[in-house]
């Protein structure tokens, strides 16, 4: 029996949701762009982009990030139920890619963050969990699947709630631990204490006489 189920019309809600949880990676402020589209197998996909895609190809499209050398791509794919009563869909598969802009080779796979729960080959709790590759690294790091929710899995995958605030807490710590690496922030603007305005006026009025 498939876990993480929703209504098609609460997958199709999901839209907007999702651009929120990539505001934090994405170069524009209100998040990427998305789209979703029908497989030529009726799956249903939910994919970002702000460079326009070329093809109906989703793996291919991809997202600025505010890092200049690194593009990304998030794509949600959802599969019918045919076996449930009601209209249910299942969650197939999520994919978070980093990518390393080389202008010469084109974009190339950095970090990958994947979570397939319903995949049958999934045959361990490493791999059923969201986890990462380290595209970049020698082998056989690519393909080991560092997973980032073993300790408490059942509850991740309890549902589509669950899950979706464990891939938020992962693109986050992506954010961080990548993103901040490669691109500091600008420090945040401090307000000046009270105490700190009054000398300076005092300062101020002292010199001006």
């Amino acid at each position: 029996m498939p876990i993480i189920t929703l209504p098609l019309d609460q997958v199709v809600q999901r839209g907007n949701s999702l651009r929120s949880m990539l505001k934090c990676v994405s170069r524009h402020k209100e998040g990427p762009a998305f789209k979703r589209q029908r497989t030529p197998t009726q799956d249903l996909v939910i994919g970002f982009f702000d460079i326009d895609p070329l093809d109906n190809d989703y793996t291919e499209w991809r997202f600025k990030t505010r890092c200049p050398n690194l593009l990304a791509l998030y794509y949600e794919r959802w599969q019918q139920d045919r076996e449930s009563a009601g209209d249910l869909w299942y969650l197939d598969r999520i994919y978070f890619h980093l990518y390393t802009v080389n202008h010469q080779d084109g974009p190339s796979e950095y970090i990958a963050l994947h979570c397939e729960p319903n995949n049958p080959e999934m045959d361990t709790i490493y791999k059923l969990s969201p986890h990462l590759h380290f595209k970049a690294s020698p082998d056989p790091l690519p393909k080991a699947h560092f997973a980032l929710n073993v300790g408490h899995l059942g509850a991740v995958l309890r549902s589509p709630i669950e899950l979706t605030s464990a891939i938020t807490q992962a693109i986050e710590l992506l954010r961080i631990e990548v993103l901040d690496r490669i691109c500091p922030p600008p420090p945040p603007e401090t307000e000046e204490m009270p105490t700190q305005r009054r000398k300076r006026r005092q300062h101020l009025t002292s010199s001006s006489r």
